[in-house]
């Protein structure tokens, strides 16, 4: 996969009015048992919009995390 070129600085991201978001996909280990979470995350207010978690690879992970960002969302 190629490496995009743009990158978005935190002053112009903070005096801008749109936001950016960000996913982050992890597997923790708890009590012996994986758990599959997907974290959705505004890079301007630094708040988790949304979040999923699985006990399996559950395809429909980070869909369901998006999901719920968009429902909780508040325009910045």
């Amino acid at each position: 996969m190629r490496k995009p070129n743009t990158k978005i600085s935190v002053e112009a991201l903070k005096s801008s009015g749109e936001s950016a978001w960000v996913v982050d996909v992890a597997i923790i280990h708890s009590a012996g048992q994986p758990w599959h979470c997907a974290l959705v995350q505004d890079l301007k207010t630094q708040r988790v919009l949304g979040w999923a978690t699985a006990r399996d690879a559950d395809p429909t992970l980070v869909t369901r995390a998006v999901e719920r960002a968009c429902t909780r969302s508040v325009r910045t």
